[in-house]
């Protein structure tokens, strides 16, 4: 049965995939775009995380300008309304 690791952002992913570099594990990135049927016959795994932690890592992730320009206007779309988590 062949590996597929589910990559699930702000989970530590990154560090995951570099350990299975050539290591023969199927990768999915965007699940959602995956058609389920493709994971028959494969060992599926993934990592989750905290979900509040989750959440205050991705805002820091996009207050920090994130990685690139679709980063940037996930930022202006999701943060505007929210500076901060204080009430």
């Amino acid at each position: 049965m062949i590996p597929a690791f589910i990559h699930i952002p702000r989970t530590g992913g990154n560090s995951i995939l570099r350990c299975l570099e050539g290591r023969g594990v199927a990768i999915v990135h965007h699940v959602n775009r995956v058609d389920p049927s493709r994971l028959v016959g494969h060992w599926v795994f993934t990592f989750i995380r905290d979900p509040f932690e989750r959440v205050l890592s991705a805002c820091a992730y996009l207050n920090n300008g994130g990685l690139n320009l679709e980063d940037a206007r996930d930022a202006c779309r999701y943060l505007r309304s929210f500076p901060n988590f204080e009430e």
